[in-house]
């Protein structure tokens, strides 16, 4: 709830939502928010909010007031504005009206609720309010559990057991101290093939439960692990046979890597800022590695995780990484955007609107305010930046201890020179600050990156700097890794395979494993365990690829149709949307939500995570149960998509990028610019040269603005160079050339 002038205009929106299409008189509205005031005083404070409350609604696009009014009432039309909390109510109308579960209204209704109703809100000297809202609060959480409940019995009982997974996740970080799901948690990894997980989730409940509560787990939960080692599970007794996705590769051989982290999180938890590298060759599960320990580190403390990356997406884009996990945040977490528009001042919030729009959107004013501003170069944003996460790591209202702030910064080595420099200046909120950067990269790039070597020359000497180097797995990790997955008597047999077909690159081990479940060899038993189903003439007549060509020979197996859209997205880049590719490929929705499903259960792409809070709520697998497959995806690794772009016949690639280039022309036609790197990029690909200098144009002149003069510098050449290839065509303009001859210069000399 943004965009309200004061906390008690947000408090009266949400009263008349709750309330919505009832009559409300004013008196009882006026004493409920001004409770502390006169009667007189307390209607004419109702008067205000609601002129403040219609602009609001008015701003956000209500054309028509939806709120309707009387001399004595107030009521708010339920048919003229869209609320989420209707939208929740009547999903769980619908998911149990006919006495049955349907599950496709119950996720709708799961996919809506993401967190307490007005979580962190206050409101002054309102008592009645606050009895009120805390009564809500607790209503709709029920109502939130009980279908979260619903919806992972009916999937176990479907067979469906992903998407059981995703809800029993869901309903965790609700009730985290609920053993009863915390046990059907680990009876779904199990049922899954996720044997290993099953039982490193036991060992994380144990610890939980220990620490906060002093307990020991239940006797049918050991039970049910007992079952789990012994191999004696059994699944449930209606379900259904369904189709089991891939095997789930546990981490192996981290232990070290991963107490390092653990050292650096206790100092970051004492108040202590830190900088940690991950370092790595490609492949070797660098990224894996950060997360594992994310989810363990925000399973037991609250903290305020940011991440974005670096893309493959030359020119790079200017300062991507880090506008990418400031806007995700600001655009995903509405607990974030309030806090930062509360505790941080505008003229902060206007400096930074150039790499975080998002802001523009939740308080229009920023953008008048943003035009009035001096420009004082880049030392003006890199204080808004730095604001931003002194705020982000400061204690939560109500709250005395900070919350810490991990900024996680993946794919650094093409990041763009002005991003280097941004993370350089952070590094003096270090001290004193409970902030932790963590920042991975390839290690094969640090000899021809300087700004990669400055930055390991600065963790070095840094108080609190570390680098962490990620190494191969011996054969010791891989048959452990084998083992975990077939068992003793099997375990040898896959080990030696793996190990001559991976050299024990973490990558090339997992698909070597896919491959292995694709053609049959590998299968998941009733127990939880998988096992080799094929006879040893047949693994050892599989020849030991390189892990392109395993991934290839896997794409190959893949539906036409599914290989077709998989090319696409594999031209759009590392992460898509669903529209995008929908759009670009001119196909019905129902073929790409069929494909997407097939890419996402051989392996191949997995739903972005926006914020590291989608990770933890599953908004997005929300959406697949009533049959959307909606949102952001990416690929599962960058080599799955390194390796079917780069088979692209060449001809073949150009028309692609054209038909992408277009389509995003079209999904983004309110916003060229924040896409004109991405466009520009794919226009260049196309050969279509006049567009492809119309979009260099645009982001090198965007990069200007964000005092990213490298980068400007590099869409600018990027434009001449276009135009070089359209003068080889006979298509000269001289003019053209001089006006971009002399932005080139002028940023040069300055």
């Amino acid at each position: 709830m943004s965009g309200f002038e004061s906390q008690n205009v947000r408090a009266l929106m949400a009263y008349l939502a709750c309330h919505r299409g009832r009559e409300l008189p004013r008196t009882q509205l006026a004493s409920l928010l001004w409770s502390d005031q006169d009667e007189a005083t307390a209607l004419r404070n109702l008067r205000q909010a609601l002129y403040n409350l219609r602009g609001a609604l008015t701003r956000a696009g209500c054309e028509n007031s939806p709120i309707l009014t009387s001399h004595r009432t107030l009521r708010l039309d339920p048919q003229s504005i869209n609320l989420d909390l209707a939208m929740f109510t009547e999903s769980l109308r619908m998911g149990r009206s006919a006495g049955t579960i349907d599950a496709a209204h119950l996720a709708r209704a799961a996919q809506t609720y993401v967190g307490d109703f007005l979580a962190g809100f206050y409101l002054h000297d309102s008592p009645d309010f606050e009895e009120w809202m805390v009564g809500e609060q607790e209503r709709l959480r029920e109502e939130a559990v009980a279908a979260l409940r619903d919806l992972v019995n009916h999937h176990t009982q479907a067979g469906s057991y992903p998407l059981g997974l995703q809800y029993a996740r869901h309903l965790l970080r609700i009730e985290p101290f609920s053993e009863e799901t915390h046990r059907h948690l680990i009876y779904l990894y199990a049922l899954s093939g996720r044997r290993s997980r099953a039982l490193s989730h036991y060992e994380e409940m144990g610890r939980l439960f220990q620490r906060e509560l002093g307990v020991e787990p239940l006797p049918e939960t050991k039970k049910l692990i007992d079952q789990i080692q012994n191999q004696a599970l059994t699944p449930p007794t209606d379900a259904k046979k369904a189709e089991a996705t891939g095997p789930w590769v546990p981490l192996v051989a981290r232990e070290g890597a991963l107490k390092s982290l653990r050292t650096a999180w206790a100092g970051v938890l004492r108040g202590a800022g830190r900088l940690t590298l991950i370092e790595g060759e490609i492949g070797v599960g660098k990224t894996r590695l950060v997360r594992t320990f994310l989810h363990e580190a925000t399973s037991e403390r609250r903290a305020t995780v940011l991440q974005g990356r670096s893309y493959q997406l030359p020119p790079a884009t200017a300062y991507q990484p880090l506008a990418e996990a400031l806007s995700n945040a600001v655009a995903n977490d509405v607990d974030i955007a309030e806090r930062l528009l509360a505790a941080t001042g505008r003229h902060h919030l206007a400096a930074l609107l150039p790499l975080v729009p998002e802001l523009g959107e939740l308080d229009p004013k920023l953008t008048a305010h943003h035009r009035r501003l001096p420009r004082r170069g880049r030392q003006s944003l890199f204080a808004a930046v730095a604001k931003i996460l002194s705020v982000l790591a400061e204690p939560p209202k109500g709250r005395f201890r900070p919350q810490p702030l991990i900024l996680f910064l993946d794919d650094l080595h093409w990041a763009d020179p002005a991003s280097f420099e941004l993370i350089e200046s952070l590094l003096s909120l270090l001290p004193g600050r409970p902030i932790w950067i963590i920042a991975a990269y390839r290690v094969d790039e640090i000899e021809e990156k300087d700004r990669l070597r400055k930055l390991r020359k600065a963790a070095a000497t840094l108080s609190g700097g570390s680098r962490i180097v990620v190494e191969r797995l011996d054969d010791e990790a891989v048959h452990h890794l084998a083992l975990s997955l077939v068992g003793a008597q099997q375990a040898p047999r896959l080990a030696q395979r793996l190990m001559e077909s991976s050299h024990g690159l973490p990558l090339a081990t997992v698909e070597q494993i896919n491959l292995l479940w694709d053609i049959g060899l590998l299968e998941v038993q009733h127990t939880g365990q998988w096992s080799l189903t094929g006879s040893p003439e047949q693994l050892d007549a599989l020849s030991a690829n390189d892990t392109e060509a395993t991934i290839l020979r896997r794409v190959e197996m893949l539906p036409t149709s599914t290989r077709r859209l998989l090319t696409l997205a594999a031209v759009i880049g590392q992460k898509f949307e669903a529209q995008l590719l929908q759009l670009a490929e001119r196909e019905h929705d129902a073929v790409v939500e069929t494909g997407l499903e097939v890419m996402i259960d051989h392996w191949m792409v997995r739903h972005f995570a926006r914020y590291w809070a989608d990770t933890r709520l599953g908004r997005d697998l929300a959406l697949w149960a009533p049959g959307g497959r909606k949102g952001t995806f990416e690929f599962i690794h960058k080599s799955i998509r390194a390796a079917v772009y780069e088979n692209l016949h060449p001809g073949r690639a150009r028309a692609l990028h054209l038909q992408v280039a277009q389509a995003m022309e079209k999904v983004h036609a309110a916003n060229l610019e924040r896409f004109s790197e991405a466009i520009a990029f794919h226009y260049h690909r196309a050969r279509d040269w006049p567009k492809a200098i119309e979009f260099n144009e645009i982001s090198a002149a965007k990069a200007e603005r964000l005092f990213a003069l490298d980068t400007a510098r590099a869409f600018y050449s990027r434009a001449l160079n276009a135009l070089t290839s359209m003068d080889k065509s006979g298509d000269s303009d001289p003019e053209l050339r001089r006006r971009l001859e002399s932005a080139a210069q002028r940023l040069s000399l300055g």
